[in-house]
């Protein structure tokens, strides 16, 4: 579910703002969601770094 959303909203992002760069738009996605085990687990640590 989790993959899903994020995808959706990664995907969103592109589409809203054309010169945001993958990671970026990854690391927006996942943000709200540092609390969850997928966020620990999934994401390296540089992916975590982009929700500052």
């Amino acid at each position: 579910m989790t993959n899903k959303y994020v995808t959706l909203m990664t995907g969103a992002l592109k589409i809203a703002f054309p010169n945001i760069s993958d990671q970026e738009a990854l690391g927006l996605s996942w943000g709200g969601l540092q609390g969850t085990n997928l966020y620990t687990t999934k994401l390296i640590q540089a992916q975590r770094g982009c929700n500052r």
